[in-house]
């Protein structure tokens, strides 16, 4: 949420993170990151991919471990919050 409130997730210019959610839960953690497009119309998918690298690197989280992305429309035709991913990092 730091990096959130730090604007380090993405360039200066970029003004794709609207906010930012953590959600404790028993067996997980899910942090999710709200940008303000999906990628696709109107989007970059380039500029939410550096967003998930920046975000992989304040974690520390190495190359095997993924942060996926998927839209907030998919979520709720799924009805869920674990959509399938459009794309990983």
């Amino acid at each position: 949420m730091l990096a959130a409130i730090g604007e380090t997730l993405e360039a200066d210019d970029a003004k794709e993170v609207m906010g930012v959610v953590v959600n404790v839960r028993r067996a997980f953690y899910r942090i999710g990151v709200w940008t303000r497009t999906t990628g696709a119309k109107g989007g970059s998918k380039e500029s939410l991919k550096e967003i998930g690298k920046r975000f992989k690197d304040v974690l520390k989280l190495e190359d095997p471990e993924k942060v996926e992305f998927s839209g907030h429309t998919d979520a709720a035709i799924s009805g869920s919050t674990r959509a399938r991913a459009k794309f990983s990092v």
